[in-house]
């Protein structure tokens, strides 16, 4: 079959070089004269024209994630293999994955310079670590590959959420961009029983700017949200669902601009904290607003901050005590510190600012959690003036916080975002998930790790560059449910025009043998 066959091919020609795969499966081809220009045969059985490649189209299937097995062969000029050919090299890489028990789901071909590259997309029962990664460092072995979140939007996919639920339910919220308005909303799924639920809105679709959500589990479960909402003014407003039903959206903070930094807390649902840095009549700077959620009501407004300072990118935890800690960032004055700060709320009111750290270079990133022993942890990142930087740490103890060193082993260029560092907490567990620069600040993916008692454990990799296309991973989530189950997600860019940003996740694989 000759190139202009094969972009004419009907789909029963077509099925004459599929491997054996269920028929409900879609297989991709791309043109050998315009790599980038794919030919996909649908559910419809109609050939669809793709003009931009995906190079992941993965998702769940028999309870286990597939992922992405590239093989490249070389020295052909002519289109296209023979299905026995096909098999052969089906029958190579089942050899080749020896410790995984492998069923192949569907089969993507290319052509680039006279050789031929099959992405193949497969239900692999990991035993040993991943059957094959795709460039640069490799993914650390428990990391299942990655899927992609939601619809492969062009251009619209920012800002990730994602939490866990006890019922094994996974939920993820990221912003997206109405087609018909061309205004912002707030799109999510939930992964349950290895199905993927359909994208939909969290609240009603309207013509305002609804951007940026940030995402907390309870521990009953019940997601809530906090975002900006842009009609007269920017305010920030919440919904929680339980798990049927997103509640209408209640306004909770106003009068605040595009810029402010903004989170939400929940413990549980009579427990819920939102915080902002947000400027007042009587500051130069910003101080932090809070307020609580007692289940009946929202509280008061509540401010924390140093005077004279600009307080900003506030994050907020709460205790099986049921105190508040609050971590921040307070700006120095130009080439001073930015000061590491803390505060405890208890039944007296909040405490007076602590200083956590002064060191020189620290960027406007942080966050704080709980160990698993139940004191707060704050991490943040370091060394801004220099070439590189180090993710840092504190806990609180009987005396007060303690530097605890770094969480990093190898040295992050230009950490410079400041939604690019999280920690996360649950089954006894604590991670901390960041991004990070690779070939000289040209790509990034993302690291984590895993506190214990005798500190952090290596680096792990849960998403590398994955094309020449998509080198930049940033804005990293991370979520531990209860049950010790650790799910990343991020946002993937595309780094050159039309600057495509999608919602890619990974889960960790535990082995009898521990985490």
């Amino acid at each position: 079959m000759t190139r202009r066959q094969l972009r004419h091919a009907t789909p029963g020609q077509l099925c004459r070089i599929r491997p054996p795969i269920p028929s409900d499966e879609a297989v991709s081809y791309h043109d050998a004269s315009h790599h980038e220009t794919i030919y996909e045969t649908g559910l419809d059985g109609m050939i669809h024209e793709i003009n931009e490649p995906v190079t992941l189209l993965t998702r769940f299937s028999g309870g286990q994630l597939a992922t992405a097995l590239p093989v490249a062969l070389g020295g052909t000029d002519g289109l296209p293999f023979g299905s026995n050919t096909l098999l052969t090299i089906i029958r190579s890489i089942c050899m080749m994955c020896s410790t995984c028990n492998i069923g192949v789901r569907s089969v993507r071909i290319s052509y680039h310079n006279r050789f031929v590259i099959c992405l193949f997309t497969c239900t692999v029962l990991l035993a040993s670590g991943l059957c094959a990664t795709t460039r640069g460092t490799p993914l650390a072995p428990r990391w299942l590959a990655p899927v992609l979140v939601g619809l492969d939007d062009k251009h619209d996919s920012i800002s990730p959420g994602v939490a866990t639920s006890d019922d094994g339910a996974v939920w993820f919220v990221w912003s997206t961009r109405d087609s018909v308005d061309l205004d912002s909303e707030i799109a999510y799924v939930v992964f349950r029983d290895s199905i993927w639920s359909e994208q939909a809105l969290l609240h009603e679709a309207n013509s305002g700017m609804d951007r940026i959500p940030v995402l907390s589990m309870g521990t009953d479960g019940m997601p809530w949200v906090i975002w900006q909402r842009h009609g007269d003014g920017y305010e920030q407003v919440v919904s929680h669902s339980d798990g049927t039903a997103w509640t209408t959206p209640e306004t909770v903070l106003t009068r605040g601009g595009r810029y402010d930094w903004y989170t939400i807390h929940a413990r549980d649902r009579t427990d819920v904290w939102v915080a902002r840095d947000s400027r007042f009549p009587d500051t130069e700077g910003k101080d932090i607003l809070l307020r609580h959620y007692d289940g009946a009501a929202w509280g008061e407004e509540e401010r924390l901050g140093f005077d004279a300072k600009s307080d900003v990118c506030p994050l907020v935890v709460s205790d099986e005590k049921g105190r508040a800690w609050v971590a921040w960032l307070c700006l120095g004055d130009a080439g001073a510190a930015n000061i590491v700060c803390a505060a405890r709320r208890d039944s007296d009111g909040w405490s007076e600012p602590v200083v956590v750290d002064t060191s020189p270079g620290n960027i406007v990133m942080c966050d704080i959690e709980l160990c698993p022993d139940g004191m707060p942890l704050v991490a943040w990142v370091g060394n801004g003036q220099s070439t590189a930087c180090d993710v840092k740490y504190a806990v609180c103890g009987d005396r007060g916080w303690e530097y605890g060193g770094l969480i990093n082993e190898v040295d992050d260029p230009h950490l410079d975002d400041d939604k690019n560092l999280q920690l996360s907490q649950g089954g006894g567990e604590l991670w901390a998930i960041w991004r990070s620069m690779v070939s000289g600040g040209h790509e990034s993916e993302i690291v984590c790790a895993r506190w214990s008692e005798s500190g952090w454990s290596p680096e792990e990799r849960v998403s590398v560059p994955d094309t020449a296309r998509y080198r930049w991973h940033t804005r990293p989530q991370l979520d531990v449910s209860s049950e010790g189950a650790v799910w990343a997600v991020w946002e993937r860019v595309q780094d050159s025009a039309p600057y495509d940003h999608d919602i890619f996740a990974a889960s960790r694989n535990p082995t009898e043998s521990g985490r």
